[in-house]
């Protein structure tokens, strides 16, 4: 999605500079496209995380550290972009911006760049101190908008903070990988309502098999709806026999099918679920090692 460019660069820069000066509206607002100049070659990788891309930050907008040496790493931050993922790796290279992130996460296929290396001290939190004990991720993805937090993003973004964690000694926990919305004074309501901390703790703690079931073959129509329980939109439908990918389980309303009466929900892609009581997944109950959401 193309963001508005220059006639918000004023708005953005007020608004981002917020992760140093800590004062912000509720939501990080929307960054500006992306320069034809950018410069950076992402075929680049980085040094500190093999799988993301390295397109580094301008040097104006974060601060040379020798961590964990000189200060330890205790956090990560959870950060959503306001706009796109292009817009974001660009912004983080214009002098003006005064911000930055460690990393930020593509919505689409969870592909990942590196904008500030992890010993550096990212502009992010809005908190000095979170800052020089942090590494800031960010998500492309808007606050009100459920669709952008897709599974391969929350895999990706996972195994990076698992990384991160084991690398560093966080606890992965939710008292140290936090939102943005949760560090002192801030001001910003990232990563939103819509983040599935659940599903996205999960994951960090492991817990990353993607289970599989087929839809009851004597079934002529099943509904997939938007969230786990009869009272959400139909968003589509399956056949029976139909083979589907689980990739994480919730409890919602209960409802009574060929396999028996269950509340258990499989989610089988972003925002689309199905019961339990029509799929054979080959357990009676939650699938082992499959994440819950």
């Amino acid at each position: 999605m193309r963001l508005r460019r220059w006639a918000s660069m004023s708005l953005a820069l007020v608004v981002l500079q917020s992760a140093v000066l800590g004062a912000a509206p509720a939501a990080h607002a929307a960054v500006p496209a992306p320069s034809a100049d950018a410069g950076s070659d992402p075929s680049v990788l980085s040094t500190d995380y093999g799988l993301a891309a390295w397109v580094p930050a301008s040097t104006s907008n974060y601060t040379v550290a020798t961590r964990p040496t000189g200060q330890p790493i205790t956090h990560v931050v959870i950060h959503v972009t306001q706009g796109s993922y292009a817009g974001a790796i660009s912004w983080f290279q214009n002098p003006a911006s005064k911000v930055s992130a460690h990393y930020t996460f593509r919505s689409s296929d969870g592909a990942v760049t590196q904008s500030v290396r992890e010993k550096d001290i990212a502009w992010h939190a809005g908190n000095w101190t979170y800052n020089t004990q942090s590494i800031g991720i960010e998500h492309e993805a808007w606050v009100d908008n459920p669709a952008w937090y897709t599974d391969a993003m929350y895999r990706a973004s996972a195994a990076l903070t698992r990384n991160l964690a084991n690398k560093y000694g966080i606890p992965k926990t939710r008292s140290n990988i936090i939102a943005h919305s949760e560090v002192p004074g801030a001001t910003h309501t990232d990563p939103g309502p819509y983040w599935n901390w659940t599903y996205y703790m999960q994951l960090v703690n492991g817990v990353t098999g993607i289970g599989s079931g087929t839809v009851h073959s004597a079934t002529p129509v099943l509904n997939v709806r938007s969230g786990p329980g009869t009272g959400y939109a139909v968003v589509g439908t399956l056949t029976g026999g139909t083979t589907v990918s689980v990739y994480c389980q919730a409890t919602g309303t209960s409802v009574t099918g060929p396999y028996g009466t269950t509340g258990i929900w499989h989610r089988i892609g972003t925002n689309r679920y199905v019961s339990a009581a029509y799929l054979n997944t080959g357990y009676s109950g939650y699938i082992p090692n499959v994440p819950r959401c």
